[in-house]
Protein backbone atom coordinates (compact mmCIF):
# COMPACT_ATOMS: atom_id res chain seq x y z
CA UNK A 1 0.00 0.00 0.00
CA UNK A 2 1.53 3.24 -1.04
CA UNK A 3 0.70 6.60 1.01
CA UNK A 4 -1.10 8.10 -1.27
CA UNK A 5 -3.19 5.13 -1.06
CA UNK A 6 -4.27 5.39 2.39
CA UNK A 7 -6.86 8.13 3.07
CA UNK A 8 -9.06 7.99 6.17
CA UNK A 9 -11.77 10.70 6.78
CA UNK A 10 -12.37 12.35 10.05
CA UNK A 11 -8.14 11.34 11.46
CA UNK A 12 -5.42 13.45 11.95
CA UNK A 13 -1.89 13.10 9.83
CA UNK A 14 -0.49 11.56 12.96
CA UNK A 15 -3.23 8.71 13.66
CA UNK A 16 -3.02 8.25 9.63
CA UNK A 17 1.05 7.96 10.22
CA UNK A 18 0.44 5.68 13.44
CA UNK A 19 -2.17 3.30 11.16
CA UNK A 20 0.45 3.45 8.34
CA UNK A 21 3.83 2.70 10.09
CA UNK A 22 6.37 0.49 9.37
CA UNK A 23 5.75 -3.09 10.92
CA UNK A 24 8.08 -2.80 13.75
CA UNK A 25 10.61 -5.79 14.20
CA UNK A 26 11.15 -6.92 18.15
CA UNK A 27 13.50 -9.71 18.76
CA UNK A 28 12.62 -11.56 22.14
CA UNK A 29 15.93 -13.05 23.58
CA UNK A 30 14.71 -15.52 26.26
CA UNK A 31 17.40 -17.09 29.00
CA UNK A 32 16.92 -20.85 28.41
CA UNK A 33 19.19 -21.85 31.18
CA UNK A 34 18.67 -24.70 33.34
CA UNK A 35 17.94 -21.96 36.16
CA UNK A 36 14.76 -21.24 34.11
CA UNK A 37 13.46 -24.67 35.38
CA UNK A 38 13.16 -23.41 39.01
CA UNK A 39 10.04 -22.26 40.40
CA UNK A 40 8.40 -18.73 40.11
CA UNK A 41 5.94 -16.64 42.38
CA UNK A 42 3.38 -18.20 40.13
CA UNK A 43 2.37 -21.57 42.50
CA UNK A 44 2.79 -24.25 40.06
CA UNK A 45 4.97 -22.51 37.52
CA UNK A 46 8.52 -22.65 37.11
CA UNK A 47 10.51 -19.20 35.55
CA UNK A 48 10.54 -20.60 31.87
CA UNK A 49 6.57 -21.76 31.95
CA UNK A 50 5.46 -18.12 33.65
CA UNK A 51 7.95 -16.52 30.38
CA UNK A 52 6.37 -18.68 28.25
CA UNK A 53 2.93 -17.43 29.56
CA UNK A 54 4.14 -14.19 29.01
CA UNK A 55 5.00 -14.04 25.51
CA UNK A 56 1.55 -15.44 24.69
CA UNK A 57 0.30 -12.61 26.31
CA UNK A 58 2.45 -10.22 23.95
CA UNK A 59 1.65 -12.08 21.04
CA UNK A 60 -2.42 -11.66 21.94
CA UNK A 61 -1.51 -8.16 23.15
CA UNK A 62 -0.02 -7.20 19.71
CA UNK A 63 -2.12 -9.25 17.83
CA UNK A 64 -5.30 -6.49 19.03
CA UNK A 65 -3.44 -3.31 18.94
CA UNK A 66 -0.42 -3.75 16.80
CA UNK A 67 -1.17 -6.40 14.22
CA UNK A 68 1.10 -5.60 11.48
CA UNK A 69 4.34 -5.97 13.60
CA UNK A 70 6.67 -8.65 12.98
CA UNK A 71 8.00 -10.60 15.80
CA UNK A 72 11.07 -13.22 16.00
CA UNK A 73 12.44 -15.33 19.07
CA UNK A 74 15.42 -16.76 19.80
CA UNK A 75 16.56 -18.98 22.58
CA UNK A 76 19.94 -18.84 24.14
CA UNK A 77 21.90 -20.57 26.52
CA UNK A 78 25.13 -22.13 26.44
CA UNK A 79 24.52 -21.85 22.72
CA UNK A 80 21.58 -20.14 20.65
CA UNK A 81 19.05 -21.12 18.34
CA UNK A 82 16.44 -18.65 16.16
CA UNK A 83 13.13 -20.65 17.55
CA UNK A 84 11.31 -18.69 14.89
CA UNK A 85 12.42 -15.67 12.33
CA UNK A 86 10.35 -12.30 11.75
CA UNK A 87 6.93 -13.58 11.65
CA UNK A 88 3.84 -11.33 10.84
CA UNK A 89 1.71 -10.81 14.18
CA UNK A 90 -1.61 -10.98 12.08
CA UNK A 91 -0.78 -13.71 9.74
CA UNK A 92 1.39 -15.94 11.63
CA UNK A 93 0.32 -15.66 15.65
CA UNK A 94 -0.53 -19.18 15.52
CA UNK A 95 3.03 -20.39 13.88
CA UNK A 96 4.38 -17.72 16.76
CA UNK A 97 2.41 -19.43 19.63
CA UNK A 98 3.56 -22.54 18.73
CA UNK A 99 7.08 -21.93 18.91
CA UNK A 100 6.67 -20.18 22.18
CA UNK A 101 4.93 -23.97 23.54
CA UNK A 102 8.22 -25.25 22.29
CA UNK A 103 10.21 -23.54 24.22
CA UNK A 104 8.07 -24.45 27.26
CA UNK A 105 9.68 -27.98 27.12
CA UNK A 106 12.33 -27.10 28.73
CA UNK A 107 15.88 -25.56 29.95
CA UNK A 108 19.62 -26.67 29.91
CA UNK A 109 23.07 -24.80 30.44
CA UNK A 110 24.40 -22.05 31.84
CA UNK A 111 23.61 -18.38 30.69
CA UNK A 112 25.76 -16.77 27.90
CA UNK A 113 23.91 -14.00 26.05
CA UNK A 114 26.58 -13.43 23.65
CA UNK A 115 25.26 -16.25 21.45
CA UNK A 116 21.84 -15.27 21.00
CA UNK A 117 22.81 -11.56 20.82
CA UNK A 118 24.96 -12.73 17.55
CA UNK A 119 21.93 -14.14 16.20
CA UNK A 120 19.77 -10.78 16.60
CA UNK A 121 22.14 -9.08 14.82
CA UNK A 122 21.64 -11.43 11.83
CA UNK A 123 17.78 -10.92 11.81
CA UNK A 124 18.03 -7.14 11.97
CA UNK A 125 20.75 -7.11 8.94
CA UNK A 126 18.45 -9.31 7.04
CA UNK A 127 15.14 -7.42 7.60
CA UNK A 128 16.09 -4.31 6.63
CA UNK A 129 12.54 -3.16 5.29
CA UNK A 130 12.67 0.10 3.05
CA UNK A 131 10.16 1.76 0.63
CA UNK A 132 8.29 3.34 3.62
CA UNK A 133 7.82 7.32 3.17
CA UNK A 134 10.45 8.88 6.04
CA UNK A 135 7.68 10.21 7.79
CA UNK A 136 6.25 7.58 8.58
CA UNK A 137 9.73 5.22 9.10
CA UNK A 138 11.06 7.99 11.66
CA UNK A 139 8.38 7.29 13.98
CA UNK A 140 10.12 6.17 17.48
CA UNK A 141 7.00 3.38 17.27
CA UNK A 142 8.56 1.70 14.29
CA UNK A 143 12.04 1.65 15.86
CA UNK A 144 13.59 -2.13 15.77
CA UNK A 145 13.49 -3.61 19.24
CA UNK A 146 15.49 -5.96 20.93
CA UNK A 147 14.00 -7.27 24.55
CA UNK A 148 16.68 -9.66 26.47
CA UNK A 149 15.55 -11.52 29.21
CA UNK A 150 17.68 -12.71 32.04
CA UNK A 151 17.42 -14.71 35.01
CA UNK A 152 21.18 -15.05 36.28
CA UNK A 153 24.38 -14.12 35.79
CA UNK A 154 26.41 -14.38 32.66
CA UNK A 155 29.54 -16.35 31.67
CA UNK A 156 30.93 -13.84 29.08
CA UNK A 157 29.51 -10.46 30.37
CA UNK A 158 32.08 -8.93 28.03
CA UNK A 159 31.26 -10.56 24.80
CA UNK A 160 27.76 -9.88 25.07
CA UNK A 161 28.31 -6.28 26.10
CA UNK A 162 30.41 -5.95 22.87
CA UNK A 163 27.83 -7.46 20.72
CA UNK A 164 25.03 -5.15 22.50
CA UNK A 165 27.42 -1.94 21.56
CA UNK A 166 27.00 -2.85 18.10
CA UNK A 167 23.50 -3.97 17.56
CA UNK A 168 22.48 -0.50 19.45
CA UNK A 169 24.92 1.28 16.79
CA UNK A 170 22.43 0.32 13.77
CA UNK A 171 19.77 1.96 15.58
CA UNK A 172 17.94 -0.78 17.15
CA UNK A 173 16.49 -0.25 20.63
CA UNK A 174 18.09 -3.09 23.21
CA UNK A 175 15.79 -3.23 26.16
CA UNK A 176 16.49 -5.64 29.19
CA UNK A 177 14.53 -7.56 31.87
CA UNK A 178 15.54 -9.41 34.90
CA UNK A 179 13.77 -12.11 35.86
CA UNK A 180 14.12 -13.34 39.96
CA UNK A 181 12.81 -13.81 43.46
CA UNK A 182 15.03 -11.14 44.26
CA UNK A 183 17.01 -8.65 42.28
CA UNK A 184 20.43 -9.88 43.65
CA UNK A 185 19.81 -12.37 41.36
CA UNK A 186 20.49 -11.38 38.49
CA UNK A 187 23.21 -9.46 37.24
CA UNK A 188 21.81 -5.74 37.09
CA UNK A 189 25.74 -3.97 36.29
CA UNK A 190 25.75 -6.33 33.09
CA UNK A 191 22.10 -6.21 32.03
CA UNK A 192 22.45 -2.25 31.72
CA UNK A 193 25.50 -1.94 29.94
CA UNK A 194 23.88 -4.13 27.56
CA UNK A 195 20.52 -1.75 27.57
CA UNK A 196 20.17 0.97 25.80
CA UNK A 197 20.55 4.62 27.15
CA UNK A 198 18.87 7.33 26.07
CA UNK A 199 17.22 10.54 27.06
CA UNK A 200 14.44 7.68 28.90
CA UNK A 201 17.44 6.55 31.02
CA UNK A 202 18.07 2.98 30.94
CA UNK A 203 16.32 0.68 29.62
CA UNK A 204 16.91 -2.07 31.86
CA UNK A 205 13.87 -3.31 34.57
CA UNK A 206 14.24 -5.77 37.19
CA UNK A 207 10.38 -7.42 37.06
CA UNK A 208 10.90 -10.53 39.96
CA UNK A 209 9.46 -13.36 39.03
CA UNK A 210 5.37 -12.66 39.49
CA UNK A 211 2.42 -10.72 37.76
CA UNK A 212 4.92 -8.10 36.42
CA UNK A 213 6.22 -10.06 33.84
CA UNK A 214 3.31 -10.64 32.36
CA UNK A 215 2.21 -7.02 32.98
CA UNK A 216 5.54 -5.89 31.25
CA UNK A 217 5.32 -8.27 28.14
CA UNK A 218 2.07 -6.26 27.41
CA UNK A 219 3.36 -3.17 27.94
CA UNK A 220 6.10 -4.07 25.35
CA UNK A 221 3.75 -5.29 22.79
CA UNK A 222 1.28 -2.13 22.80
CA UNK A 223 4.75 0.02 22.99
CA UNK A 224 4.34 1.50 26.01
CA UNK A 225 6.97 -0.43 28.23
CA UNK A 226 8.33 2.01 30.81
CA UNK A 227 11.58 1.75 33.09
Amino acid sequence: MRYRDFQIQGTSPIDVALRMRRPRYTVLLIDGSASMNEGSSKPGKSKRAHTCDAMKKYVEAALKHNPQDRLALILYHSTAHVCCDFLNIHDDHKKLLSAIEKIRNGSSGGTEMKPGLELAAGLFRESKDSGVPASVASLAESRPRLIALSDGYDVDTEGAISVARRIKSSGVLVETLGVAQTPSEVDKKFLKKVATTDEQGTHYRFLGDGALVEEAFVQAAMGNLTF
